[in-house]
């Protein structure tokens, strides 16, 4: 999101929230996962209201300065799906926050939306966190873990290559193997370049793939078509996109 407005437009977070309830619907975009909201409880409300007939939005907000710093968010598009229950796992406030989903009767699908820390050295006690809440939470383990990753695990992923901080790639390594999870799009496409991210400095212009879909690999073979796009609001990051297709879902000719 890169903040709740975008001043540099003229558009304050409600015509932001506009554009995505806009993309979401000709993107046909079921489930939605928003990385830094900048959306304090109040703000949240709003947006809510506003567009209650189309979304459902679950925000979890940074609780010291809601408005400037981190906060994720799952948007669900109520003209593509029904949920019959929603639960929600607050796991690191403004960073993670898991959902877990029932649609079409027995569809039961979970999703860990992150947004880890810029600091590397940082992600060992991040993923520790996550890991803690999950179990004292009775969480499920997720079928897919996505968002801001903050690192990328292999020089590809980034431009100029480079390998990036070994403390942080063995801690996300360590949260994938006790899942059992992985980089499906990597995985396919071991030596394909392509980046999420860009950022000018002042002697060169950087691009990484930080923004990543891990899936179980129960979950893995019914994923397809994945996507790498331009958003419909100003932000430095892409959009990653993959569909979905539920083993016991019923079959619509």
């Amino acid at each position: 999101m890169n903040g709740a407005a975008a001043p540099s437009e003229n558009m304050n977070y409600v015509a932001k929230w506009g554009r995505i309830s806009k993309m979401m619907n000709e993107e046909k975009i079921a489930i939605l996962a928003i990385q830094e909201t900048h959306l304090d409880q109040t703000m949240t409300e709003q947006i809510q209201s506003v567009f209650e007939k189309n979304l459902k939005i679950i925000v979890l907000a940074h609780l010291e300065s809601p408005r400037a710093k981190a906060g994720v968010a799952f948007v669900i598009n109520k003209q593509l799906i029904e949920p019959e229950k929603i639960e929600t796992y607050e796991l690191i406030p403004g960073k993670a926050l898991m959902l877990k989903i029932r649609w079409l009767k027995t569809c039961n699908t979970s999703i860990l939306n992150i947004y880890a820390p810029n600091e590397r050295n940082a992600h060992p006690d991040f993923w520790a966190t996550i890991l803690t809440g999950r179990h004292t939470r009775h969480a499920p383990i997720p079928d897919f873990t996505l968002g801001d990753f903050n690192m990328t695990e292999d020089p590809v992923d980034r431009m100029p290559p480079k390998l990036d901080s070994e403390t942080a790639i063995e801690a996300l390594r360590d949260v994938k193997q006790e899942w059992d999870v992985r980089d499906t799009w990597h995985w396919a496409n071991p030596t394909e370049k392509a980046f999420t991210y860009r950022a000018r400095t002042h002697n060169d212009h950087i691009q990484a793939r930080l923004d990543r879909i891990y899936i179980s690999k129960r979950t893995e073979p019914y994923t397809f078509d994945w996507g790498i796009k331009e958003t419909a609001i100003p932000t430095d990051h892409l959009m990653v996109t993959v569909k979905y297709a539920p083993k016991d879902a019923p079959y619509i000719g």
